[in-house]
C-alpha cells in the first residue's frame, strides 16, 4: 500500500515551522501525528539554572498533595511549586 503524501510541508527551520502552525490548526493534520511519550522530569534545569532561593513553610497535607500532582506530571515538587507560583503571579 502507498504511503499518503503528508499535508505538513517541509520546514526549513523551526522559523518557519513556528509561523506556519501559528496559522494552521493541529486539528487539521490530527490524522498524520503520531503519539510520543517525554518526560521533562530531568532536563528541566539544564536550560535555565535557578539564581535565587526562596523557603516556604506549608502544612504537611499541602505539601503531600504538591507533591502528588508533582509526580502525576513527571515533575519533582519544587518545579511544580514555581510553575504554579509563576502562573498565578503572571494574573495579579
Amino acid at each position: 500500500m502507498k504511503k499518503k503524501k503528508s499535508k505538513i510541508p517541509k520546514f526549513k527551520n523551526l522559523e518557519e515551522e513556528r509561523e506556519f502552525w501559528k496559522t494552521h490548526s493541529f486539528a487539521d493534520y490530527w490524522d498524520e501525528m503520531e503519539e510520543v511519550e517525554m518526560d521533562f522530569s530531568e532536563a528541566v534545569w539544564e536550560y535555565r539554572p535557578l539564581k535565587e532561593t526562596i523557603v516556604i513553610r506549608m502544612e504537611k497535607t499541602l505539601k503531600d498533595k504538591l507533591r502528588i500532582a508533582a509526580r502525576k506530571k513527571g515533575l519533582n515538587p519544587s518545579t511544580l511549586a514555581r510553575m504554579l507560583l509563576t502562573e498565578k503571579l503572571q494574573t495579579l
